[in-house]
């Protein structure tokens, strides 16, 4: 079993189980702490702004539920769409862990299929060049770049316009 921590969630690798767990990380303290200043101070504007902001922007709430609301959208967004350049995410318990199909970490440089995405999105890979850009969210399966992490509504959105190119016209070798 290996063990890597992401931003907002930390994956149990288990490659004979032929499966990863996700589960979501959770930071109480930062809201906490920072509500207990800003009621100490009599900011109340700022804590029912921090507080109400949207998950995604990780203010107060996003901190503590972003990573159930990953877990959960990359679930549904797999249920719906069964797409091949996806990597199967097979089950979710309400977000709090997924279970994905393990696939053979991506030893590649993004060098090589960054500008591959580049060209086909005619530059709106952009848009979540975090995820794009990044070989840690890809792995390799029978000779293919399958994304492992798409939690994010922006990655389902270029997935949905370009996966398909993706998985049919990357190249994995540099010519």
């Amino acid at each position: 079993m290996r063990v890597r921590k992401g931003r907002n969630r930390i994956v149990f690798v288990f490659p004979y189980l032929g499966i990863v767990v996700k589960i979501p990380v959770m930071r109480l303290w930062k809201p906490l702490y920072y509500s207990y200043h800003d009621i100490m101070r009599g900011k109340w504007r700022s804590l029912k702004r921090d507080w109400s902001a949207p998950i995604e922007h990780e203010v107060y709430r996003g901190y503590i539920f972003l990573g159930i609301l990953k877990n959960w959208r990359e679930f549904w967004f797999y249920l719906k769409t069964k797409h091949q350049f996806l990597q199967p995410t097979y089950f979710s318990l309400f977000g709090l862990f997924n279970v994905q199909k393990y696939g053979e970490e991506c030893r590649l440089s993004a060098d090589i299929f960054w500008p591959q995405f580049i060209k086909i999105t005619n530059w709106q890979v952009f848009e979540d060049g975090h995820h794009f850009s990044n070989e840690k969210n890809f792995c390799l399966s029978k000779d293919k770049l399958h994304l492992v992490d798409y939690g994010s509504s922006k990655t389902q959105k270029i997935v949905l316009e370009y996966g398909q190119k993706f998985f049919e016209q990357v190249k994995l070798t540099e010519d």
